[in-house]
């Protein structure tokens, strides 16, 4: 890892730390579930982090990740609604895995 790569993980670590109790705030609002929270807090910076260098204004990373926070908890919602929707037994029933799940995949 190079020196600047080390001084930009930094960076972006240094700035989730620091915001992350406005960030769970924001994700309580959202989900019930304090775990579900939990899940949506650590979700939201992983998706964002190969998009860090990008942002042309870092100042709105707040917007940025609170909009990744609330698409993921949508993508959530609208795969249990399809999941609802399956006659019992189907294939896609059997394979649902909740957004606890250790085996769940991120989508990018």
């Amino acid at each position: 890892m190079a020196q600047g790569d080390v001084g930009e993980v930094l960076g972006f670590e240094e700035y989730v730390r620091t915001r992350q109790d406005a960030l769970l705030r924001s994700a309580r609002r959202l989900v019930p579930d304090p775990v579900d929270a939990q899940d949506l807090l650590q979700t939201a910076p992983a998706r964002t982090y190969g998009r860090w260098d990008g942002m042309a204004d870092q100042r709105l990373a707040d917007a940025y990740l609170r909009r990744v926070v609330i698409n993921t908890r949508t993508g959530w919602w609208r795969a249990r609604a399809s999941w609802r929707r399956c006659p019992p037994g189907s294939s896609r029933r059997r394979a649902w895995r909740t957004p606890r799940s250790s085996t769940r995949t991120v989508r990018r």
